[in-house]
């Protein structure tokens, strides 16, 4: 495994919804960033056992053939031309705006029972990788979590709520200010024919090649990070990642058995006066 030190430089994006630039320089081997002053790990890029490569194989040919991707409220990236779609699995927040007053599981996991069940199977390794190459922070991860969330919205044993789903998706920078503050994100990869698709982390300055079934791990509640543009090399060209993450909005719902009657009263507590009958 490589070992990199690097200094983290206070960064801003120049735009709201900035794309990282293509580069030369990603690393494709596994690799592990150390913060230079506080020798902490920063991010890690590692390749997945043979069974989980063998599991996320038939993941994505259930993903390419099995499931319908929507066109609505997606797009296409300027500078591909690739269209981008997601899905989100594991469990849904509260959001008032949604009208959804409390925890629920997403869609998929009622629509694609198998899916899900190989998706869980996946992010137990992705866990177990981080316990073997960083112990310590793999039990601060897992305390955090299992302290705040009911196990019942939790992913199987894991300590993760939640999980997306990206096609070929070349994100701007961004932060995921929806995460337990804290907590990590896993994202392992599946992909072919597809050039690009580096994940950047502009204050390390450094760029993850993310290359076919690799797992990264990396605080994505704190850092920024975004997804340099990709390219079909051939017509059946696909970059599929699955980002597995802890919800700040699920730590204060009640167990499964209870969730719908707390979210009843928020219901009720939701509508206008105006409204009312």
């Amino acid at each position: 495994m490589i070992v990199i030190e690097k200094s983290f430089q206070e960064w801003q994006p120049d735009t709201k919804k900035q794309i990282a630039k293509s580069t030369d320089n990603a690393i494709d081997d596994d690799c592990v960033i150390i913060d230079k002053e506080n020798q902490q790990i920063v991010a890690l890029q590692i390749k997945l056992s043979d069974k989980s490569a063998d599991i996320l194989k038939n993941v994505s040919r259930i993903l390419r053939y099995d499931l319908k991707w929507k066109s609505e409220g997606n797009r296409i990236n300027r500078l591909s031309g690739i269209s981008s779609f997601n899905k989100v699995f594991g469990t849904l927040q509260p959001s008032k705006l949604r009208q959804r007053f409390g925890c629920k599981s997403a869609a998929l996991n009622r629509d694609e029972p198998y899916l899900i069940s190989q998706l869980y199977e996946i992010a137990v390794e992705s866990f177990d990788k981080l316990k073997q190459h960083e112990p310590h922070r793999a039990n601060d991860h897992n305390n955090l979590v299992k302290n705040k969330i009911h196990k019942d919205w939790l992913l199987g044993e894991t300590p993760f709520s939640s999980g997306i789903i990206n096609y070929s998706a070349a994100l701007p920078y961004h932060r995921d200010s929806g995460n337990i503050k804290g907590s990590w994100s896993a994202m392992v990869c599946s992909r072919k024919n597809m050039a690009g698709g580096n994940l950047h982390l502009p204050e390390y300055d450094v760029s993850l090649g993310v290359p076919n079934n690799s797992l990264i791990w990396f605080n994505g509640q704190t850092l920024w990070h975004g997804v340099t543009p990709m390219r079909a090399i051939q017509k059946n060209a696909y970059r599929f990642t699955i980002v597995y993450y802890a919800k700040n909005g699920v730590c204060d719902c009640s167990s499964l058995l209870d969730e719908p009657v707390r979210a009843a009263k928020n219901a009720m507590h939701s509508v206008s006066p105006l409204t009312k009958k």
